[in-house]
């Protein structure tokens, strides 16, 4: 029978590069340090352990996940991931931490310092492995190539993120819906979700959002600022992602699919809202009212109608929104642009979801059906407006005379009764209306 290994207590640990000892490495149970081979060299009464410390060697093993360690110092901080202790709290958040320069690099989210600048375009980072990612970005250099895909990475931690796209491993999960993710950082975000936690605010409009990168995005809303331009159509965009979901309008890509009704995607949002309404299931409900959504993104939009907020202002006539898509749709009112032609008959839409309804007009399809009564409809919303002649539900109430109305669209056009508000302007007379239909009957009669 094999002896217990040895006890090591009060160990002086001197670091030697130019000396390699042991085979075998050192063994961390939490408590104890063990030899797993008895020592060949002592010195007087203290026993030095010479270990080689080249980058392949990590003699610090934990016992209870079996990730290996170059340091002791790496081992202890990474023994509180499992013990959940954080001793180290943010003044302005109450956000802890396992590690005292990890609290420090959070600081700087809150005083906004950016000590680390790139030399050729001057943009400043709080973290320095952001600007080493960054610093990639100038000279291209992609030295790190996934095997599965042969798609190339420039920093090791991305290729390490992308190959679990490959084996759909999600070893991070949530215990109160059991939801799994790739990422710590995805598991984080979405916890935010279930307490409602918002901490990085504008400082603008006080809105609030659960990620620093959301809030630099939305930023950039107030200052008008928009880098990403299409090469396209010169379409431009806040963010490098929108750019790349738009530049899918051009070639007619869509990479993401359902699996129940191989429906294409060309955003996998789009995509995970659209398996929602196969399930039908609305995990996301509304404090205020109850009301149940599909998706996070669908709650956050109907919990505007509860505060009334609306951050987005059209310069042209001042109406505001609660979206800045909403704004953009609006513009066109004031331009006239319909960039969305049907194929079939020519006609021009200023909106996608016009063009989407416009077609099933062509095709004659009614997927959606009244449970009810079994009226058939050429989308979702025309039947969940419906359902409401049955249940007699009227969410929506004017603040001013206390009357509801089925829909948000029916009360905006009510309340214009109440402020005189005539937005749609005709270019040919100057006559103004409330509603856009009233303003395209009017230009009939010009074009007579």
């Amino acid at each position: 029978m094999d002896e217990k290994p040895k006890q090591i207590h009060d160990v002086d640990m001197t670091i030697k590069h130019e000396i390699e000892i042991y085979e075998e490495p050192l063994v961390f149970s939490g408590e104890n340090i063990y030899l797993k081979q008895e020592p060949t060299q002592t010195c007087g009464t203290s026993l030095k352990l010479r270990l080689q410390t080249q980058p392949d060697k990590k003699p610090y093993q934990c016992f209870q996940c079996e990730k290996s360690f170059q340091k002791n110092n790496d081992l202890q901080f990474h023994l509180m991931t499992h013990s959940g202790e954080k001793p180290y709290h943010c003044i302005h958040c109450e956000k802890a931490f396992t590690r005292k320069d990890t609290l420090l690099v959070h600081l700087r989210k809150h005083t906004g310092e950016k000590p680390y600048q790139c030399a050729q375009c001057e943009k400043t980072y709080s973290e320095k492995r952001q600007l080493k990612r960054h610093l990639s970005t100038h000279n291209e250099e992609k030295a790190y190539q996934c095997r599965e895909c042969e798609k190339d990475f420039s920093c090791n931690i991305e290729l390490t993120r992308h190959i679990i796209t490959h084996s759909g491993k999600k070893p991070y999960q949530y215990r109160e819906c059991e939801e799994a993710f790739t990422r710590n950082s995805e598991l984080t975000r979405h916890m935010m979700t279930h307490n409602g936690e918002k901490p990085y605010q504008c400082r603008k409009c006080e809105k609030a959002f659960t990620r620093n990168s959301e809030l630099t995005c939305h930023m950039i809303t107030h200052n008008g600022e928009k880098p990403y331009q299409c090469r396209e159509c010169e379409k431009a965009f806040t963010r490098n992602s929108e750019l790349t979901c738009h530049m899918r309008t051009h070639t007619g890509e869509k990479p993401y699919h359902c699996s129940q009704c191989i429906e294409g995607f060309s955003q996998i949002k789009k995509t995970e809202s659209h398996v929602m309404e196969h399930s039908g299931q609305k995990t996301y409900q509304c404090k205020e009212c109850e009301k149940a959504f599909l998706c996070n993104s669908e709650l956050t939009r109907h919990m505007m109608t509860h505060s009334g907020a609306k951050p987005y202002q059209c310069r042209e006539c001042g109406k505001t929104f609660t979206r800045n898509s909403g704004l953009t749709c609006h513009m066109r009112t004031h331009t006239g642009e319909k960039p969305y032609n049907c194929s079939q008959c020519g006609k021009d839409f200023p909106q996608k979801q016009y063009l989407k309804r416009h077609m099933i007009a062509h095709s004659g399809e009614k997927p959606y059906q009244c449970k009810e009564c079994e009226k058939a409809f050429s989308c979702n919303r025309d039947l969940t407006s419906h359902m409401m002649t049955h249940s007699g539900e009227k969410p929506y109430q004017c603040r001013e005379c206390e009357k509801t109305f089925s829909r948000n669209s029916e009360l905006t056009r009510h309340m214009m009764t109440h402020s005189g508000e005539k937005p749609y302007q005709c270019r040919e007379c100057e006559k103004a209306f409330s509603r856009n239909s009233e303003l395209t009957r009017h230009m009939r009669l010009h074009m007579k």
